[in-house]
């Protein structure tokens, strides 16, 4: 991934973990796990959750930022882990148990404890967490013993560096923990251990299941928090180009605005090259910056024939990689982006306001 890379972000608005839970946004696998039940006497934002959530990224990286607006009525509950299943990598933010947190590394089922905040959180109240978190693979190779020497084992651990904000305040700013070191007896051969091709982050997991949650965002490769975001859902709400077949009447956006999709309405393109393209609601008044757009699009094959198309903005020489719906199933296909598509400065309000989002049929 680029560096300054948005990875992801949702309000939960969209994306309904209770209703689409078998719906993934393609590869990157956003799962819902169990509950999201309104707690009784709690009080949501729209489109808050109860429950849980696993974002698996499309590649493994080695730093990460993510923010989530979270509370919850159990302070020994843990909001943020990243992890990798293959190696048995997990970094967590953990609750002490009186509002404060430390933060652990673990590797294979060993953890260790990082410092303790001074700051402290109240429960049922809302806060926006950024944890930022690079690590840095370690690796001893085995060395045989001398006869003036011991033997050196073969050991590998992450050394990692994180960062954490709790409403734009730093909580944490550098700090430094050593995963456990694993040891392995052999001939420190690196390639007969396939942990050590994966000491990385692989996967984000969120939970609220004694609290709710909003507003996620994931940046790759860059330290920088992107502050108290919200994620505005923008639904369509005018017809562009109308190359597709809607399923009953002419207007075509009306055919895709459902909110969150379910699929009864759409529009059909059957022969390749066709393009259908949307306006979109305009953002809210508010002051501030754009700090990145994630542009989704919903779609299935009608049919066991193979298929593929691309998405696009406002013209279709600003569009996204191909890919593949599946037959019998929707899909979930996104493009996050934290500049304006092809350029190198953040969206405006204006160019967010004006955007026209398509999709054409390729194949």
């Amino acid at each position: 991934m680029p560096s300054n890379t948005l990875v992801f972000a949702d309000s939960f608005q969209f994306y309904d973990p209770r209703t689409q839970a078998n719906q993934l946004y393609t590869t990157a696998d956003l799962q819902a796990g169990t509950g999201n039940n309104v707690i009784a006497g709690s009080t949501l934002l729209p489109g808050s959750v109860h429950g849980s959530l696993k974002f698996g990224l499309p590649d493994e990286v080695t730093e990460l930022t993510v923010g989530i607006r979270w509370q919850t009525q159990n302070l020994s509950h843990a909001p943020i882990t990243f992890t990798n299943d293959y190696s048995g990598f997990g970094f967590s933010v953990v609750p002490v148990g009186d509002g404060r947190f430390t933060f652990s590394a673990g590797l294979a089922g060993s953890a260790t404890a990082g410092i303790v905040t001074q700051k402290s959180i109240r429960n049922w109240t809302w806060y926006y967490f950024e944890l930022h978190l690079q690590t840095v693979r370690q690796y001893q190779p085995h060395i045989p013993a001398t006869p003036t020497t011991p033997e050196i084992f073969e050991q590998y651990w992450l050394t990692c560096f994180y960062d954490f904000y709790v409403n734009g305040e730093a909580w944490v700013v550098g700090g430094v923990l050593d995963s456990p070191h694993r040891r392995t007896d052999g001939d420190g051969n690196v390639g007969a251990n396939p942990w050590l091709d994966h000491l990385s982050i692989k996967n984000v997991l969120l939970d609220a299941t004694t609290g709710i949650m909003t507003d996620f965002y994931v940046t790759a490769n860059d330290s920088t928090p992107l502050g108290d975001v919200e994620i505005v859902p923008l639904y369509p709400n005018g017809d562009g180009d109308s190359q597709w077949t809607p399923i009953s009447g002419s207007t075509h956006y009306v055919e895709v605005n459902n909110h969150p999709p379910d699929g009864t309405t759409y529009n059909v393109a059957d022969a390749a090259g066709q393009e259908d393209s949307y306006d979109l609601q305009d953002l809210p008044a508010f002051s501030g910056t754009v700090k990145g757009t994630v542009a989704i699009w919903y779609v299935t094959l009608s049919d066991a024939g193979a298929g593929a198309a691309f998405g696009y903005y406002n013209v279709d020489s600003k569009a996204t990689g191909l890919f593949y719906p599946s037959y019998g199933s929707w899909q979930f296909i996104y493009d996050a982006w934290r500049v304006f598509p092809f350029t190198t400065t953040e969206w405006t309000q204006t160019q967010v306001n004006s955007l026209r989002l398509g999709i054409a049929r390729f194949s």
